[in-house]
C-alpha cells in the first residue's frame, strides 16, 4: 500500500501548490488487532522524529483522521487545541506547526493515509481554503480525498 500512494502522491507538488512548509502523509501499518497509524512520507521537516511517531486510530491527527474520514482544519493551533491536550498531536510539536489541513486518502470507499498540510505561523488556512487545497490536491495526485464532492 505505501508504494502505491507514494507513487500517485507528489508532496513537493503539493506543498508548493499549497505554499505550506510541511507535508506528511501518514498510512496504516501492521494487521488485524496490532495496527497503528504512521508518518511514511514527509517533505519539509525540521528533523526526524516523525518516524518514531505511530499511534492507533482514533489517536493523534493522523488516527483521528484516518478513523473519521473526514478532513480537519485548523487555523491556529494555540487558540483552537487547549495547551493541555496539545500532546497528543506529537507531529504538531516536533515540527512546530501552528495551523493545518489534514485530509484523508481514500481507496475503495475506505480511508487508507492521511496527508498533512502543515504552517508554522498561524492563521494561514481557512476552512473556505481547505476546499480550494483538497480539490487542487485531489486533480493533482488523481486521489480521492475525504471530504470532497466534485
Amino acid at each position: 500500500m505505501a508504494g502505491v500512494m507514494k507513487n500517485t502522491i507528489n508532496l513537493d507538488h503539493i506543498r508548493q501548490i499549497t505554499h505550506s512548509d510541511f507535508v506528511g502523509m501518514a498510512e496504516e501499518i501492521g494487521m488485524f488487532d496490532d495496527v497503528q497509524v504512521k508518518w511514511t512520507h514527509i517533505t519539509g521537516n525540521m528533523n526526524n522524529r516523525y518516524k518514531r511517531i505511530a499511534v492507533g486510530p482514533g489517536k493523534g491527527i493522523a488516527g483521528v483522521i484516518y478513523k473519521t474520514g473526514k478532513p480537519w482544519t485548523v487555523e491556529n493551533v494555540s487558540s483552537e487545541i487547549p495547551l493541555p491536550e496539545r500532546h497528543q498531536y506529537p507531529i504538531l510539536i516536533n515540527e512546530k506547526i501552528r495551523s493545518f489541513i489534514a485530509v484523508p486518502i481514500i481507496q475503495n470507499g475506505m480511508p487508507e493515509g492521511v496527508i498533512l498540510i502543515g504552517y508554522r505561523t498561524p492563521e494561514r488556512v481557512s476552512k473556505s481554503l481547505t476546499m480550494t487545497y483538497i480539490k487542487n490536491i485531489q486533480k493533482a495526485c488523481k486521489c480521492e480525498l475525504g471530504g470532497v464532492h466534485l
